[in-house]
């Protein structure tokens, strides 16, 4: 009876050395990078090694968090974002422009009785963009002269409406256009106008930026911010009086 208990006791440590070597021999050979496994020296330093596989690791890891940290989840990359297009087309006028950045927001130009394709508000400050265009063909004769003189009488008919003298060119994608500037006073208050028209290719463009005129410097901002975002959808296209499109020859 002592026999088999002292047995006993010659076994199971001759059975935890074997478990323990068989542990120093994987982890020599594959190593352990996740940490799944528990290791002991219950011998002492110099005693052998035991190696435990720790099911509760393995279980964490599978659920998506570190399995040597059970409060912390394992990293994952995000998939990148697409970022939605800001660009908005206008095939029959050969022109994409951009929703500028900030709280701007669409409106539509038809319920309002406008003449505009594009129009875009936002408040504080209050700042309008409208945007129109025609194509009248290059038989039509129009020139960024012409455009300008028909645009500075509009502003002029307006009662209390005023020109600001200093027009001066200015591009967008491409279309080379004039700017100035113009005010219109209706009782105490004056509405500030910044103003862009160019005659390209048979085609007409017309922008104006406007709202208070104590917010002068904001919509000067949005009205080179906008144009910046113009472009022409095939630059080498000229529009014709009867509807038709000839591509431009250098």
């Amino acid at each position: 009876m002592n026999h088999s208990r002292s047995f006993g006791r010659i076994v199971l440590p001759c059975a935890l050395i074997v478990a323990a070597s068989a542990g120093i021999a994987c982890g020599q050979l594959w190593g352990d990078p996740n940490r799944f496994n528990n290791v002991y020296k219950p011998w002492g330093k110099y005693g052998p090694t035991i190696t435990v596989t720790n099911p509760m690791k393995i279980a964490r890891a599978l659920n998506g968090r570190s399995p040597a940290r059970p409060n912390r989840r394992i990293a994952h990359r995000p998939a990148p974002r697409v970022a939605p297009s800001r660009a908005t087309r206008f095939d029959d006028l050969n022109l994409s422009v951009n929703m500028p950045s900030g709280p701007w927001v669409k409106s539509d130009p038809k319920k309002t009785g406008s003449r505009a394709c594009f129009i875009i508000t936002r408040s504080d400050p209050t700042i309008v963009i409208s945007l129109a265009g025609e194509r009248v063909g290059t038989e039509a004769g129009d020139t960024n002269e012409s455009l300008l003189a028909e645009s500075q009488a509009k502003m002029k008919s307006f009662p209390g409406g005023a020109v600001e003298p200093g027009e001066r060119r200015l591009s967008a994608g491409g279309i080379h256009g004039v700017a100035y500037e113009a005010t219109v006073t209706d009782g105490g208050y004056t509405t500030y106008y910044s103003l862009w028209v160019a005659a390209h290719h048979g085609y007409n463009y017309k922008l104006a930026v406007y709202g208070d005129q104590q917010q002068k410097p904001a919509i000067d901002a949005a009205m080179r911010d906008f144009l910046r975002g113009i472009q022409q959808i095939q630059p080498t296209r000229i529009a014709r009086g009867n509807g038709n499109y000839k591509p431009l020859t250098r």
